[in-house]
């Protein structure tokens, strides 16, 4: 009678000890998935961030390339205009 008793009480102890392993198991699973869903955004954010920069680098390498070019400018502008000749116009670079 003891013996069977004993076995009983083992019984539930052991159900209530697996209960709780599978109630921690869910609240693990909770916590990873939001780990998961973090590092879903974190990546996403990421990728976005990488895409402004490159947009930036190449805003930037465009910006000395302008900067680099030959500059060319009017210095001067005449125009002559006579009777009975033709319009002269003059300028200097």
């Amino acid at each position: 009678m003891y013996f069977t008793g004993a076995l009983v009480a083992c019984s539930l102890l052991s159900a209530v000890v697996s209960g709780y392993q599978a109630y921690v198991a869910s609240i693990s699973a909770k916590a990873a998935r939001s780990a998961a869903n973090t590092a879903e955004g974190t990546l996403t954010v990421t990728k976005q961030m990488a895409t402004a920069e490159e947009k930036s680098l190449g805003a930037t390498v465009e910006q000395f390339h302008l900067d680099q070019r030959a500059w060319v400018g009017m210095i001067q502008a005449a125009v002559s205009i006579k009777t009975g000749e033709k319009a002269r116009f003059e300028t200097a670079i």
